[in-house]
């Protein structure tokens, strides 16, 4: 089932700006497992891993 959110409005330039700020700025893990998550739908990946294998190894802060 396809669900349109908010971040599905962004382009995929700003959607990989805020992830990388959120990671940077420590956000709330939620907030950035969400990111990922649109990340992954969108195929991205994130320095040879998936989007959200990856972000559950960098947000255990």
């Amino acid at each position: 089932m396809f669900r349109n959110s908010a971040l599905s409005l962004l382009s995929n330039q700003k959607l990989i700006e805020i992830y990388k700020n959120a990671i940077i700025l420590k956000l709330d893990k939620e907030f950035i497992v969400l990111l990922a998550e649109e990340m992954h739908n969108r195929g991205f990946t994130i320095e040879g891993s998936s989007s959200i294998a990856k972000t559950t190894s960098i947000i255990n802060y």
